[in-house]
């Protein structure tokens, strides 16, 4: 009988080999985890600060003209020259002026000379009257005349004194201590009763103006200022005025602050015009308790409110090893906050999705990536 041939050892290795071969062909890839960026929660105390550029500005800021029309003839200050009361700041040319008054001192010389003379003839008409030489309504109507010629001198010594008055008025006088802010006019200019020479500001109210967020929290009200400036001691200061509304293009508020006038004048350097640096602090109220800080771009919005992608870390295991995987965590948002949300719902140090929030979904692993 003839024999079966027996497979040999090396067939059956070759073909468990393809069959092992086929069914790792066959497996699917295992997927590999979607890496995202992802930023710690950050405690929130309820305290704040934030600064903001702004400049000094006079309180009070004075345009000052001639009250008289002329020729300048004279500017006797510069820009940023400091000035005491009185002082002459500039001078018309005074030809004119001077002519006028010399003509009243004229006119009323003249109106006197009536008046005297019209009084001694209204005398000697009253005597004549008396001894009857002359009616007595002759002797009354050269009475009136010696009224009028009075009542003409009196006019003549009025208008002599307002032309020396306006004579007076070519000298353009500092009416307080100040700063010499801007300049309207030139020397040989001819000006009209009124027109701007210079600006004048008052000395000792100095101002810090800034143009704040119509979305700052609470308010400007609600914040201590301070002024920074040189690395010296920061200056505290005084809500003074606020504008009532938002500009149309920034969406601003300009305030303006009083600064502590004994602290400013030991302080040269904060002259006006000087762009510093204002810093706002408020605390925390009740209700920010126990609140956090997270990016903007962190929040994701859908139907069932705001929540946050958290990073949670499964355990190792001997058939598995550890994967981060997305877990949904519902927030409440307290305030906004420039590029960052105070929100209550989550713990400082726990890790969430920080961009892309609405890219993921809930139980995706992940590869966790510092934020630069």
């Amino acid at each position: 009988m003839p024999s079966v041939p027996q497979p040999r050892p090396a067939a059956w290795l070759a073909l468990s080999a393809l069959l092992l071969a086929a069914c790792s062909a066959e497996a699917p890839p295992a997927s590999r985890p979607q890496p995202v960026f992802v930023s710690p929660v950050q405690a929130a105390d309820g305290s704040e600060q934030r600064r903001f550029s702004a400049v000094l500005r006079p309180r009070v800021e004075s345009e000052l003209g001639f009250r008289a029309a002329g020729q300048l003839r004279l500017r006797a200050v510069e820009l940023g020259q400091r000035v005491r009361a009185g002082q002459v700041l500039a001078e018309l040319d005074p030809i004119d002026l001077q002519r006028a008054v010399q003509a009243a001192e004229q006119a009323l010389r003249a109106a006197e000379v009536e008046q005297r003379q019209a009084e001694a003839d209204a005398e000697r008409f009253a005597g004549l009257a008396r001894d009857g030489a002359i009616g007595q309504a002759d002797a009354e109507r050269q009475r009136s005349r010696a009224e009028a010629a009075a009542a003409q001198a009196r006019r003549a010594q009025e208008a002599l004194q307002l032309e020396q008055q306006r004579l007076g008025y070519s000298r353009l006088l500092a009416p307080f201590d100040g700063v010499v802010t801007a300049l309207r006019a030139e020397q040989a200019q001819v000006l009209s009763l009124g027109q701007p020479v210079l600006a004048l500001a008052r000395e000792g109210t100095t101002e810090l103006q800034a143009d704040l967020p119509e979305s700052l929290p609470g308010g400007p009200a609600a914040w201590q200022a301070r002024l920074l400036a040189d690395g010296q001691q920061p200056l505290p200061l005084t809500l003074r005025e606020q504008s009532p509304v938002a500009s149309a293009q920034g969406r601003t508020l300009r305030v303006r602050y009083a600064l502590p006038a004994r602290e400013a004048a030991q302080r040269p350097a904060l002259g006006l015009g000087r762009s510093v640096e204002l810093l706002l602090e408020r605390g925390g109220t009740a209700a920010e308790a126990g609140s956090v800080r997270i990016p903007v771009s962190a929040l994701l919005q859908d139907g069932a409110g705001a929540k946050v992608w958290q990073v949670v870390e499964t355990a190792a295991s001997a058939s598995a090893p550890a994967v981060a995987r997305l877990q949904a965590r519902p927030v409440e948002v307290l305030a906004h906050e420039g590029e960052t949300l105070r929100v209550r719902g989550l713990q400082p140090g726990e890790r969430i999705v920080s961009v892309g929030a609405q890219k993921l979904d809930a139980g995706l692993a992940v590869a966790p990536r510092s934020r630069p």
